[in-house]
């Protein structure tokens, strides 16, 4: 388990949260949680299997801890799980259209049924996203784009994230005795 994917699993559970109206602190915890995990130059399934005090690291807690050691063991966690079965799935995906946040995704789904990006795109078309509080034309416009954005950089990550999977499969590599060289 790479440092990338655990941060992703607290940025989706802080997400999660937020699309729910949950506690604002909370989702600041998760948020701060992701970002110290990604930036760590240590792998935390390294530290956890190495018995390390995980609440000595910056923005990680006693509760943290354990998601991170479940995380690591598991692949997942249930925190994330129970938010998953709570939530309408086509919902979080509206989460990875650029310019929409959890907020206006929750906004969207309350107001005017919007499930899925197919929803989303027809709103958007409708002109109905405007009529919203707090929303606009240009909103609409910024939707759409982004909607053309996402579906054109499928299948693509960022490269801090690939370089991390990249070295964890060069450890793997090396352990190999058949693998002389690799690049």
């Amino acid at each position: 388990m790479e440092n990338a994917r655990i941060a992703e699993i607290f940025s989706e559970i802080a997400d999660l949260l937020e699309l729910k109206g949950g506690n604002e602190f909370r989702v600041r915890s998760y948020r701060n949680a992701a970002r110290t995990v990604s930036e760590l130059p240590q792998r935390l399934g390294d530290l956890v299997a190495g018995e390390s005090d995980l609440t000595a690291l910056p923005n990680i807690g006693k509760s943290t801890a354990g998601k991170i050691r479940e995380i690591v063991e598991r692949g997942t966690c249930k925190r994330l799980e129970e938010l998953h079965q709570e939530i309408p799935e086509g919902l979080t995906k509206l989460l990875k259209v650029p310019q929409l946040g959890p907020r206006k995704a929750a906004q969207l789904y309350r107001e005017l049924s919007v499930q899925s990006l197919d929803d989303l795109r027809k709103a958007a078309e409708d002109k109905k996203i405007r009529e919203l509080e707090g929303m606009g034309a240009k909103t609409e416009e910024k939707i759409l784009e982004g909607i053309k954005t996402l579906e054109g950089s499928s299948g693509r990550i960022p490269y801090h994230t690939a370089a991390q999977y990249a070295e964890s499969l060069g450890k793997l590599l090396d352990g190999m005795d058949a693998v002389k060289q690799w690049e």
